[in-house]
């Protein structure tokens, strides 16, 4: 009946996908068990994309709009590094207050959307504390508005230091998908969980590790081609700095797996990286001054899920052929000497707790425009009353 039952579900969100009607919060409630889940639980793990910031609604460009970053709410993080007694911090009201804050800025705002990005509680999957954290968090979050989508990016804190399957089962019962993509106004966004980019995941997470990698890849690769710009959502930062800096293993993903990643991502379509986890601001060019984008060939993309194979053994080589020559145009062109000093790497500071005493706790307002991004870090109690979005001209042939 179990099975029955989730195989109904899945036609049920399948057809409303079709129908463009399942971004719809009212109708989305319906498939899930509360309100809360209807807020929390949109990024889904069956089809690794946001629900309601599809491609079919949004690949095309509509002109300027901005987000709104908020990296390591931590709840419990004060009272757990005073009591350091494994339980995961007793009290969250000093973090609740400041998040709270930040979420009524939000609703005054209205961003397009909002990324967390990860350690949502300070207690990790298992800590006494954790169960209660996760609920006063996700309830927080609930309270932003239903027409401004709120992503979530997995931390360490939120699958814990040495993940099981059974934490990230934990992290996606909480907060949906750990790695997916969502499309808003012409440019895709991509949100990996960094803990799989990590030492720690291995052996135990091999698989998951691998199966990101892939999907990964794939959609990369598709993105350079289809999407007018790239972001990328992660909790570990890639860099600090530059993305030739030393190894720093308590805060950036390491160069073993970072240069690999750069293959993909060192291309004038990748505008940024958001990313947390250092708990203060910091960042840069992957390539001060510059360097030379490398062309790649794509592959040939997959089928449709809803197509059927098909038709005799050699059929259509010849069109494939020209529409793989056709669709790889724009990385020829950008590496024909083209030097491009980014992505750029965006580390936010942490609404919950800031490391930098120069630096209060806050959230970062991120303003897309054509033909590039800006972006600002303010305290909670700096947050600007609105936000203006300058007119950008054309670009110049």
């Amino acid at each position: 009946a179990a099975e029955r039952n989730a195989a109904a579900l899945g036609a049920l969100r399948h057809g409303l996908r079709r129908l463009r009607r399942l971004h719809e919060v009212r109708v989305f409630r319906q498939l899930v068990s509360t309100a809360v889940d209807a807020k929390c639980l949109r990024a889904e793990v069956a089809t690794r994309e946001y629900a309601g910031l599809t491609r079919e609604d949004q690949q095309a460009w509509n002109g300027p709009f901005f987000f709104v970053q908020v990296a390591d709410p931590q709840l419990g993080m004060h009272a757990g590094l005073r009591e350091d007694d494994g339980r995961g911090g007793s009290d969250w009201s000093t973090e609740l207050e400041t998040l709270t804050k930040a979420v009524r800025a939000i609703n005054r705002l209205r961003p397009k959307f909002v990324v967390v990005s990860g350690d949502m509680t300070h207690a990790n999957p298992g800590q006494e504390f954790y169960d209660a954290q996760v609920k006063a968090l996700r309830k927080t979050f609930a309270r932003v508005s239903d027409s401004i989508p709120v992503l979530y990016t997995v931390g360490n804190h939120d699958v814990s230091d040495s993940p099981t399957t059974e934490d990230l089962k934990a992290a996606e019962a909480a907060y949906g998908s750990g790695y997916y993509g969502f499309w808003y106004g012409g440019v895709r966004g991509l949100v990996l969980n960094s803990c799989l980019l990590l030492p720690s995941a291995y052996p135990a997470l091999e698989a998951e590790a691998s199966a990101q990698l892939a999907w990964f890849n794939e959609e990369v690769e598709q993105a350079r081609l289809n999407a007018h710009a790239i972001l990328l959502f992660m909790h570990h930062p890639m860099w600090l700095s530059h993305a030739e800096e030393e190894d720093d293993p308590a805060w950036t993903v390491p160069s073993a797996v970072r240069g690999p990643l750069m293959t993909q991502l060192h291309h004038p379509k990748v505008r940024a990286i958001f990313a947390g986890h250092y708990h203060r601001n910091a960042g840069g060019m992957a390539y001060p001054g510059g360097r030379k984008v490398v062309p790649f060939k794509p592959s040939k993309p997959k089928p449709d899920r809803e197509e059927t194979e098909g038709g005799k053994e050699g059929d259509g080589d010849d069109d494939d052929q020209e529409d793989e020559e056709e669709d790889s145009s724009d990385d020829e062109q950008a590496g024909d000497d083209t030097l491009y000093e980014g992505p750029e790497m965006v580390v936010c500071n942490s609404v919950g707790l800031s490391h930098d005493e120069s630096s209060p706790r806050g959230i970062r307002i991120v303003e897309v425009y054509e033909h590039e991004i800006t972006h600002t870090y303010y305290g909670v109690d700096s947050i600007p009353a609105r936000v203006q979005l300058r007119e950008e001209e054309p670009a110049k042939k």
